[in-house]
């Protein structure tokens, strides 16, 4: 069934063109309430929501879907909920793993929540582990 997806990445929603598989972009005024309104905005891919393809964002994402392909952010928070399961490597300032990860994670601050598996290597300045958070991979930690 295909049923009609907005998506709220950065500064603008998008809605999936289902008969095209592409995102249609509408045209905003750039008016200073909205880009404020904006310019912190936090990107939500919810339970249900499945992609196949790389992700780029800005400042802050959660993600409790499934998400097959690369998370990229230069600076930006991404938050990977219980229900998410990723498979693909996963950039970004800060990383907060509730979920399950299948790939690599490359981050400033990575923080692994009790519930977390990830199989893959982790790359971070700042790491944290709870208690019940399961990894296997290696960690590089610092530097």
């Amino acid at each position: 069934m295909k049923i009609p997806l907005s998506y709220n990445f950065g500064l603008c929603s998008s809605k999936f063109d289902h008969s095209h598989n592409s995102f249609q972009l509408p045209v905003y005024d750039s008016s200073a309430s909205f880009l404020t309104a904006m310019s912190n905005a936090t990107n939500v891919l919810s339970t249900g929501i499945e992609i196949i393809g790389s992700i780029r964002f800005s400042n802050d994402m959660i993600i409790d879907g499934k998400v097959e392909g690369q998370i990229t952010s230069d600076k930006g928070k991404v938050t990977i909920g219980e229900n998410a399961q990723i498979k693909g490597d996963i950039t970004a300032g800060e990383v907060k793993v509730f979920g399950k990860i299948e790939g690599k994670i490359n981050s400033h601050r990575c923080e692994l929540k009790d519930k977390s598996k990830i199989t893959g290597d982790i790359k971070s300045k700042v790491f944290s582990m709870e208690e019940g958070a399961q990894l296997t991979g290696r960690t590089e930690i610092g530097g």
